[in-house]
């Protein structure tokens, strides 16, 4: 269980917020690397995954095929946290983006089942967390061989 090993090796306390590198071993936990400054990712299909605590349900992910689809187009789907396979293998077929999947013109075609599994990782992450956490994963591209994120922002608060 590799979420667990790393919530327990995090001094995880209030306010704590992760940005840049210190959110790095939490993207290595569930399968996600980091975008190097001087790297440019020039295949891949964008992808957003959000995680907000909601009042009335606790943690709900958001996930979209990028920032435009959610913040234009409304493309955007939820999901109650954990969430079991089925829920992961239905998430990212649910947004009209999907296309993307199946391929569409010249867009690379992602790895489904890494992108998935990176759900599910992500899923275990904030159940497993003895704090509330937020998180927003914005420009994740995904590839054939790899999810590569530009932008990590995670962060814990008190009940």
């Amino acid at each position: 269980m590799k979420v667990r090993r790393v919530l327990d090796a995090l001094d995880i306390y209030e306010g704590m917020r992760l940005m840049g590198r210190w959110a790095d071993p939490i993207l290595r936990a569930v399968g996600i690397r980091r975008l190097r400054q001087d790297e440019i990712v020039t295949q891949g299909t964008d992808i957003s995954i959000r995680v907000v605590q909601d009042s009335m349900f606790g943690p709900v992910l958001e996930f979209s095929y990028g920032k435009p689809a959610r913040e234009v187009w409304g493309d955007v789907v939820y999901r109650i946290l954990p969430l079991t396979q089925t829920d992961a293998e239905l998430l990212i077929r649910e947004p009209q983006a999907a296309i993307f999947l199946t391929g569409y013109e010249d867009f690379v075609v992602p790895n489904s089942q890494a992108l998935e599994q990176v759900i599910l990782d992500l899923s275990e992450f904030v159940s497993c967390s003895p704090e509330p956490v937020e998180m927003e994963l914005d420009l994740v591209f995904a590839s054939p061989d790899d999810l590569v994120a530009r932008h990590a922002d995670i962060s814990f608060r008190s009940q």
